[in-house]
């Protein structure tokens, strides 16, 4: 399926290459002439604006990171290995488009792809002309390039094996959806719509156990501005915000359960902490039809994040690892204190419960 993928989006690319063809040949301004020799294909594109200056990262990310690696894994098509470019004596391939390209959205026509394909295409020859700059001038042996260079390429690598990882994970069982959706109600059978007047405090504010035990007192929303405001916190009221139950704090939806219009809640979801007053509820459920793509995604994705904890946590305690120099008195293999790249921590839904007032 990727090869198929690929193959259609080289089709686009072709296409947009005749097609600038056929306009210089009926007329159209000719290319500039480039001091460094570049054979760009198609030459004197329209579209040849900078990717430096407008996105860096996707510039610099995706394709040289990413070579530090050495490429991608399988095969290529005959396709992949055709070049789209030369810069000097180098020449580009559709492969390194194709791979920038996977970070494209999914809903965009032929033509904005065949349009994106060939900014990118322009980008990677912007970025050949400073790589071989850099070589020419010996950047890439200075000593903090290299050790950002290592950096990125650990970081790849620990990334690359979570998700190795990760994919090993088997898809749930119908029993294991039915039991999830009989367990948690408030998501489906008792699932609701809530709407809020609100107060989004962007962080925890210095002294919040105190404000806190002040806003208990609120019996309104604009109570708890006043509150806020005695403290100097300045935060507009927003009105008529829509929550659905999966939008919420997981842990602390059977206490929405029991709220009530016109009481005040107080949640965290951070670093956010919300300030709401109920103004309206409906109920919504979903039947458990519709509700096992959404049940069998979580729990695929759950199942990943404890396998990845899991190995992370073995490999953690079964490496020898001895600190040394000025960290040498720690204790060795201080397994808690120590996270691999790309290990996420814990759901912040399930450390709100306790914030829910």
């Amino acid at each position: 399926m990727i090869r198929s993928v690929q193959c259609e989006l080289n089709r686009h690319t072709s296409r947009a290459i005749r097609s600038q063809r056929s306009n210089r040949a009926s007329g159209g301004s000719a290319p500039p002439v480039d001091r460094n020799h570049i054979a760009l294909v198609p030459k004197g594109s329209q579209m040849r604006t900078p990717l430096l200056a407008t996105h860096p990262r996707i510039l610099i990310a995706p394709v040289i990171l990413a070579s530090l690696l050495g490429g991608c894994g399988g095969p290529d098509s005959a396709a992949s290995k055709q070049a789209v470019a030369r810069v000097n004596e180098k020449e580009l391939s559709v492969h390194q488009i194709n791979h920038v390209a996977q970070r494209l959205p999914g809903n965009l026509s032929g033509e904005q792809i065949a349009q994106a394909r060939l900014s990118i295409l322009n980008g990677l020859v912007e970025q050949e002309t400073l790589v071989q700059y850099a070589a020419q001038n010996k950047i890439d042996r200075d000593a903090q390039v290299v050790q950002q260079l290592e950096s990125a390429r650990r970081d790849i690598l620990a990334r690359a094996a979570i998700e190795r990882i990760g994919s090993q994970g088997a898809k749930p069982t119908p029993e294991e959806v039915r039991e999830f959706y009989d367990a948690n109600p408030e998501l489906f059978k008792k699932r609701r719509v809530y709407r809020f007047d609100e107060i989004v405090l962007p962080g925890t504010p210095a002294e919040w156990p105190d404000i806190q035990k002040r806003l208990m007192s609120a019996r309104s929303i604009r109570e708890a501005d006043t509150i806020l405001r005695t403290r100097g916190i300045e935060v507009p009221i927003v009105q008529g915000v829509s929550r659905t139950t999966e939008s919420l704090p997981m842990a602390a939806l059977p206490e929405f359960l029991k709220r009530r219009p016109g009481e005040l809640v107080i949640w965290s979801q951070p670093p956010r902490v919300v300030i709401g007053q109920l103004t309206d509820l409906k109920e919504s459920p979903v039947d458990a039809d519709k509700a096992v793509p959404l049940i069998e995604q979580f729990l695929t994705a759950r199942k990943r994040q404890e396998m990845i904890s899991a190995e992370v946590k073995r490999l953690n305690e079964t490496a020898k690892v001895t600190y040394l120099g000025e960290f040498a008195a720690n204790t060795v293999n201080q397994t808690p204190t120590r996270n691999a790249p790309g290990a996420t921590a814990p759901d912040a839904g399930s450390r709100s419960a306790a914030a829910l007032k």
